[in-house]
């Protein structure tokens, strides 16, 4: 039997997510023939083209010209729509010109390490996105991210968004170019993982797309995704109906081994571990059994995944050397979860031969380890294994902020490679650490970054703002912790406090004051829970907290505004481990990178009559029949207001998402300005048309021009 693996969208698109090659591995060393499909990747290039933006282009521009033909506008959503979408389709064929490059510029080997490149690259391809996305309005997506606000977490919306071709833009996608791919296969098997939120609907739509066309192959769903909802699945006979086959929870190698072998010797599916799935009319959940030894199973293959393809100019190659976490109390975590709540390490000399294998078979040097959380002692085995062996690779991990996190332990861990880690430290104040079962400490947190650093090794620190119960002066302890301490932290990843479907703060909610709405079905398939505290930070307060940490704090840490500017946050994996790398010998700790060169300002020249003027290039004029100043103006007001049809002459730079209104007889001026009249001569042209004397139109004509060209609109030609 074969068996057809396919990772969907939408994740990001840097390296190869680990389970597929997890999963391949394991069944080629049992003798199944399997083929992996990142279409997750294939979708960035197919979207990321030119012949596809442009038809989104067309779709932009009818969208809006709807709006034009109104008398009058909506405040709020309608407004803001106009002003996305005249943005948006402005833009596009700046967008059509460069997606090409901007791709090219991450798979290069050069330009990728220019930070000035891979911003203005990281531009383009996410203005890309966000432009198909309002294609698909009220569909938001981006590097990390896909979400249709119409699903709401009922299955009802579920199956809405699955089916709706104006929303849905994987629909067309997976008609175009994977049905067929699927159907020349011919797989018995069809394994999707989903391993996150933003790949709930992308891969519910294949699955029901393959079985509304009577697909003969079994359907199988994993991930970590669907090890969050196993309690919800049974509740719902039409999945199993319209959507797929079965369902498989937590590790995948045994229960997909299991099945292959059931379904090639037609047996009941009863005896399939960690597995729902519906027989005859009845929904039936398998009891589940330990997963594999870690210690048996084969190091992933990437056999079959276009590693060249990826947006990375080096391959970073994801690998376990542990699954689960050995702490696992956290109160809001619930990565353990998807592990079954077990936890097991690789031995070190097994893991090392891993490394190794990687190296040589990939030509890779970049290894990410997904582990939740290393421990010292595992690091420490594989650290003197690497070292032993002389092998010379580069790797990053994540810890806990452990005090066995010696200086002599950095020091080794350094020493082996490992040039990145992340730490969760979550809050600086020992209460609230407290109320999260942390079982760290401030000093603890701040002596292991101290002893990281020292090191030499770049410390990627995570904080959480809003655990229930914390208060606002608890939150300013983080921030003064963050100040206090920016000669030993590199960066940050700061996020609020949100209730995770099967955390413990979720099944436990009034140990910490936390009211979940009593909302039925309605919430079923969502993974992030709405609430209410009964003291401390509210949901809004963690936001605005994160954002103001991000704003007045984050920018103090040296290499925070570089790590934003390149993308850092869409996967931490990737994109700073190889800056890292490749300045290792030059700029360990990026210090000349991380600063930003000052823009070059151009002396400034005065407009007099002999001046060549044209539109800057990327600046458009267009007459508007609403207003976009007041537009914007009540978005920003929240006001209420609606606006009335108003034609305007406007000015757009897309590409710096700016815009000026101008006046009718600027505007006049403006349509003569090709570069090849003067000022003298365009005023010469008026005057005859609109009998007046030249030297009036010429005055108007510097007075009017040069604003425009100290703001950047218009710029001299020679």
């Amino acid at each position: 039997m074969k068996v057809l693996l396919i990772f969907p969208p939408q994740w990001t698109p840097f390296r190869p997510y680990l389970s597929l090659p997890s999963l391949t591995a394991y069944l080629q060393e049992h003798g199944v023939n399997v083929v992996q499909k990142d279409f997750n990747l294939e979708a960035y290039d197919l979207l990321l083209c030119k012949d596809y933006l442009t038809k989104i282009g067309g779709q932009l521009k009818s969208q809006f010209a709807a709006l034009e033909s109104k008398e009058s506008l909506a405040p709020g959503i309608e407004q803001k729509l106009y002003s996305d979408l005249f943005m948006a389709k402005s833009l596009v064929p700046e967008l059509i010109e460069k997606v090409e490059s901007a791709k090219a510029t991450y798979r290069d080997p050069v330009n990728f390490y220019d930070p000035d490149k891979l911003a203005a690259a990281t531009h383009i391809i996410t203005e890309s996105l966000t432009s198909i996305a309002l294609a698909h309005y009220p569909t938001s997506m981006g590097l990390s991210s896909f979400d249709m606000p119409s699903f709401t977490g009922s299955f009802a919306s579920l199956k809405r968004a699955t089916e709706n071709r104006l929303e849905n833009p994987y629909i067309e996608l997976y008609e175009q170019h994977l049905l067929s791919f699927i159907d020349n296969e011919k797989p018995g098997l069809i394994g999707i993982t989903i391993s996150g939120e933003s790949q709930l609907i992308p891969a519910l739509t294949l699955s029901r797309m393959l079985k509304s066309q009577g697909v003969k192959a079994h359907i199988s769903i994993g991930g970590y995704v669907v090890s969050m909802l196993a309690e919800i699945l049974p509740k719902y006979p039409d999945l199993f109906n319209e959507f797929f086959d079965s369902a498989i929870i937590n590790d995948g190698e045994k229960p997909l081994l299991d099945l292959v072998r059931h379904l090639e010797q037609g047996k009941s599916l009863d005896g399939v571990p960690n597995f729902i799935f519906m027989d005859a009319e009845r929904i039936k959940a398998n009891p589940k059994e330990t997963p594999e030894n870690i210690n048996c199973l084969p190091p992933p293959t990437f056999e079959g995944l276009p590693l060249n393809e990826y947006f990375s100019p080096d391959p970073v190659l994801p690998v376990l050397s542990s699954r689960g976490c050995y702490w696992a109390r956290c109160a809001f975590c619930t990565h353990s979860l998807a592990y079954g709540m077990t936890y097991q390490i690789r031995d070190a000399g097994k893991f090392v031969d891993d490394l190794e294998i990687l190296s040589k078979r990939y030509g890779v040097t970049h290894i990410a380890l997904s582990d939740e959380g290393t421990s010292p002692a595992s690091v420490g085995r594989i650290s003197d294994e690497i070292l032993r062996r002389g092998l010379k690779v580069r790797l990053s991990t994540s810890i806990r902020p452990e005090k066995q996190f010696t200086p002599e332990l950095c020091r080794k861990m350094a020493e082996a490679g490992l040039r990145e880690v992340y730490i969760g430290v979550e809050s600086a104040c020992d209460r609230v650490l407290g109320l999260i079962n942390k079982g760290t400490s401030c000093a603890i947190d701040e002596e292991v970054l101290r002893n990281i650093h020292e090191a030499g090794i770049w410390d990627h620190v995570y904080i959480m703002f809003g655990f229930p119960g914390e208060t606002m002066e608890e939150a300013c302890q983080t921030f003064d912790f963050i100040e206090k301490n920016t000669g030993i932290i590199r960066s940050l990843g700061i996020s609020n406090f949100s209730v995770g479907r099967n955390s413990r703060v979720m099944k436990h909610p009034s140990e910490y004051g936390v009211t979940l709405p009593d909302a039925g079905d309605d919430l079923d398939f969502k993974l992030y829970i709405p609430y209410q505290t009964s003291e401390g930070l509210s949901d809004v307060e963690g936001w605005q907290l994160t954002e103001d940490c991000y704003a007045k704090v984050a920018v103090k840490l040296e290499g925070d505004v570089l790590l934003e500017k390149i993308g850092h946050h869409y996967d931490k994996g990737c994109i700073l481990p190889q800056y890292l790398s490749h300045y290792e010998s030059t700029d360990p700790f990026l210090s000349t990178v991380v600063k930003v060169k000052p823009p070059a300002t151009p002396p400034r020249r005065t407009i007099n009559s002999k001046s060549r003027l044209a539109l800057k290039p990327g600046v458009t004029m267009e007459t508007l029949q609403f207003n976009l100043r007041q537009i914007r103006k009540n978005i920003t007001d929240g006001a209420k207001s609606v606006v009335y049809r108003e034609p305007t002459i406007t000015l757009c730079e897309p590409g710096q998402a700016r815009f000026k209104r101008v006046a009718d007889n600027a505007a006049e001026i403006l349509k003569l300005c090709d570069g090849q009249n003067t000022l003298a001569q365009i005023s010469q042209k008026l005057a005859r048309r609109f009998s007046v004397p030249p030297f009036v139109i010429e005055r108007d004509a510097i007075a009017f021009m040069q604003p425009l060209y100290d703001e950047g609109y218009v710029t001299f030609q020679s």
